[in-house]
C-alpha cells in the first residue's frame, strides 16, 4: 500500500539534496581557484618579463592589476601595468562610472577579464609616444574576445592617437577587417589590414602586430598581422614613422575620447607591448605562453 512521505523523510531528502548542491558548488569554486592560480603561476614564469624593451603589460588575472580585490561585475577604475622593467607604475584610469569596464570573474575561457560595453575606456593622460614604441619598431599582443555577433561594428581597442594623421591604433574589427595603424602622416600610410577570421565573433583570440625596421637601411619597414599563429597580412611598403613625439592620452577600449563612438565591445585579458621588433623565436615563446595560459 502506497503512503505519502512523512515530514521527517522529506526533511532528510531535502537535506541530502542541499548537501549535494553545496558539494558541487564548492567543487566548482575549487576548480576555478586552481585554474586562476595556475594562470598566475604561468604569468610569473613567463618569458615576457625578461625580454628587453617591454613597455606595457596589462594582465587581468594578476593580484596587482586593479589595486584591490574585485568581485564579478565590479567596475574597474584603474588597470596597473605589471611590467617589472618600468621604474614607476604605468596606470590607466577612468573616473566616470558610465565609462568604467566591468570585471568578469569568468570572462575569457573561465579566467577573469575586463569587459567593455562599447562606451567604456581606460586612459593615461599626458603619455609620450616613445614611452610605448620606437619610431619604426613595435611588437604588440592582445588577448581578447570580441563581443558582437558579426562584422557590422567598428570597434577600436586603442591605443594612441590625436587625429587621422598620427596613430598607433588597433581596430578589432572594422566592418569585418582587422586594422593596425602605425604612422605619422596621411591616413593610412602605414596600415596593415586583413579580413577577420570567420570565428572571430565567437571565440577568444590572440591578436598580434609587429613592425620591423627595414634591414637594408631603407624606409620600407615590414608590418605583420597575426591572429593566433596565423599570419593574416604582411606588408613592406611602410615609409612613415610612428608618433614618438606626440603627447596625448594612451587608451584601452576606445579611440581618443570615451563614448565618442567606435569604442571596443568585448573582453580583454592581456595587453603586451614592446618598443622593438621581436624575433620569431621570441614571438613563438610569447604565443606559447598566452596559448597555455588562456586556453587558446
Amino acid at each position: 500500500m502506497k503512503r505519502a512521505f512523512s515530514l521527517i523523510e522529506l526533511s532528510i531528502v531535502i537535506l541530502i539534496i542541499g548537501i549535494l548542491v553545496a558539494g558541487i558548488t564548492q567543487s566548482s569554486r575549487l576548480v576555478s581557484a586552481m585554474k586562476l592560480n595556475t594562470a598566475r603561476s604561468l604569468t610569473q614564469s613567463s618569458p615576457v618579463a625578461g625580454m628587453n624593451g617591454l613597455t606595457v603589460w596589462f594582465d587581468s588575472i594578476s593580484e596587482k592589476s586593479f589595486g584591490s580585490d574585485l568581485d564579478n561585475n565590479d567596475p574597474i577604475t584603474q588597470w596597473i601595468s605589471i611590467n617589472p622593467q618600468s621604474p614607476s607604475a604605468f596606470t590607466i584610469i577612468q573616473g566616470s562610472g558610465t565609462e568604467q569596464p566591468k570585471y568578469l570573474t569568468k570572462g575569457i575561457n573561465g579566467l577573469p577579464a575586463a569587459d567593455f560595453d562599447g562606451l567604456d575606456c581606460l586612459q593615461r593622460a599626458s603619455t609620450k609616444g616613445d614611452e610605448i614604441f620606437s619610431a619604426r619598431e613595435v611588437s604588440l599582443y592582445i588577448v581578447q574576445r570580441y563581443g558582437a555577433s558579426g562584422p557590422g561594428e567598428v570597434s577600436n581597442i586603442g591605443f594612441f592617437t590625436d587625429s587621422s594623421t598620427r596613430r598607433f591604433t588597433m581596430h578589432l574589427p572594422d566592418a569585418g577587417n582587422i586594422h593596425a595603424d602605425l604612422h605619422t602622416g596621411t591616413c593610412c600610410s602605414s596600415r596593415i589590414s586583413a579580413a577577420a577570421p570567420t570565428d572571430f565573433y565567437s571565440v577568444p583570440h590572440i591578436v598580434s602586430v609587429v613592425r620591423q625596421k627595414d634591414t637594408s637601411g631603407g624606409t620600407n619597414d615590414v608590418i605583420t598581422l597575426r591572429v593566433d599563429r596565423t599570419t593574416l597580412a604582411s606588408d613592406s611598403n611602410n615609409t612613415t614613422e610612428m608618433p614618438v613625439n606626440l603627447t596625448t592620452n594612451f587608451s584601452v577600449g576606445c579611440w581618443a575620447t570615451p563614448g565618442a563612438g567606435d569604442s571596443y565591445l568585448g573582453q580583454i585579458g592581456e595587453v603586451i607591448i614592446f618598443d622593438r621588433y621581436l624575433k620569431e623565436e621570441e614571438r613563438d615563446s610569447i604565443e606559447k605562453y598566452l596559448e597555455q595560459k588562456w586556453g587558446i
